[in-house]
């Protein structure tokens, strides 16, 4: 209503400029619901770099109308219109002209006089960097493509302001409608022939964004600005903006411990599935060797184990003991083996292996040992330390006890 209305300044706009606006980019999705995505799920402000003619073409015929307003005349300024889901205020992001001596801090002009004119308007929240996830929106592409220097997204909370006093209170559609006031009375100031104001706001950027700073601060996000000043202007101190918001970096840093801690959530899960799955590699080769250990056990019982029963029990009930004695060198080893059956004790000997005792471990214990139950009558046949390393050196099963 402003732009179309009968003041001077109304006027003066209509005279001198030519304004083409798209009321929405979106309508496919908007009216099946969506804010940010179109029909067919993807976000249009993601797709400026190469847009598809089917998929959005509302995003392709627009850039094609630019180029073709670029053939005619200059296109001074392009500016996107957005919804802030998270942050308050209303402020805008913009495309950073450092690498360009003549163009530097000309991107940030008109946020800077719209922060003066206006009363909701947070120049504090504004951020001119470009990031690589952003490569791919109207705004970068805009300015990289097209060269348009005043290539801009203004961003208006979905809450309202933090300051002022319309603190704390959700937009109105009044609000909305003064800010678009705001924002033509701008766009007279920064192309008003006498450009005094215009200078002396360059002037004061000068100042508070030094070439050095711009340069050692590049690579941020698009949270907010860090520009640390203390600005006066005619003798009105008008605030001092912090070089860092707390909030913001305490949230980056809980979005840190949370990456960290879903990793090390998924690893575990992965984890887990595997030795559901059957395990790991070493995880196999380790219940591998416990299944050959316990048939080995089960083959030949340990001389040290102890099994007591109940004499009568079963066809085991007959205890056997042995008493080993062990010599040294090429002597012979003698065991008495003592059944529970009637009939006398039989002594068997046998040659020791030609390996040297010490070679292998101590798989047999010099002291008397329990063996298992066997049945009466049994014929056992005992061999010595050095056969049983020698057989297991030469990968050959254990001997079991013959019947």
């Amino acid at each position: 209503d402003y732009l179309t209305g009968n003041s001077l300044d109304a006027k003066i706009l209509r005279d001198n400029f030519v304004f083409k606006i798209v009321p929405m980019l979106n309508p496919d999705g908007v009216i099946n619901g969506n804010y940010r995505t179109s029909l067919s799920g993807q976000d249009l402000n993601r797709q400026w770099l190469d847009p598809s003619k089917k998929l959005h073409p509302t995003v392709y015929h627009l850039k094609q109308l630019i180029r073709r307003f670029q053939e005619d005349r200059e296109v001074v300024m392009y500016c996107d219109l957005h919804g802030h889901s998270r942050k308050k205020n209303i402020f805008i992001y913009g495309c950073d002209n450092k690498n360009n001596k003549e163009l530097r801090l000309r991107e940030r002009l008109f946020p800077r006089m719209l922060w003066k004119n206006s009363q909701v308007f947070s120049y504090q929240d504004c951020n001119f960097r470009v990031q690589k996830s952003k490569e791919t929106t109207a705004r970068v592409v805009v300015w990289r493509e097209m060269k348009i220097v005043n290539s801009y997204t203004m961003e208006a909370s979905f809450a309202g302001p933090d300051f002022g006093k319309h603190r704390d209170v959700h937009f109105t559609t009044q609000h909305l409608e003064e800010m678009g006031h705001y924002f033509c009375d701008t766009l007279l100031d920064l192309w008003d022939p006498d450009q005094s104001r215009v200078n002396a706001v360059l002037r004061e950027l000068e100042f508070l964004v030094p070439a050095r700073e711009e340069s050692e601060s590049d690579g941020g996000s698009d949270l907010g600005s860090d520009v640390e000043s203390e600005v006066i202007i005619d003798g009105v101190k008008k605030g001092k903006k912090k070089k860092r918001n707390k909030h913001r970096r305490r949230g980056k840093k809980e979005e840190v411990k949370r990456e960290k801690r879903s990793k090390s959530a998924s690893v575990t899960q992965s984890k887990a599935s595997l030795e559901k799955a059957g395990g790991s590699e070493k995880g196999n080769k380790a219940r591998k060797r416990k299944k050959e250990v316990r048939k080995a056990k089960d083959d030949y019982p340990s001389p040290s184990s102890t099994i007591s029963t109940a004499s009568g029990a079963g066809p085991r009930a007959g205890r056997m003991k042995a008493a080993a004695s062990t010599g040294s060198g090429n002597e012979a080893t003698s065991f008495k083996v003592v059944t529970s059956s009637e009939g006398e004790d039989e002594v068997v000997t046998r040659q020791p292996s030609t390996a040297p005792f010490s070679s292998a471990p101590q798989l047999l214990a010099s002291s008397p040992v329990v063996f298992p139950m066997l049945p009466n009558n049994a014929r056992v046949d005992l061999v010595t330390n050095s056969e049983i390393a020698q057989r297991r050196e030469d990968g050959r099963p254990p001997l079991a006890p013959r019947r």
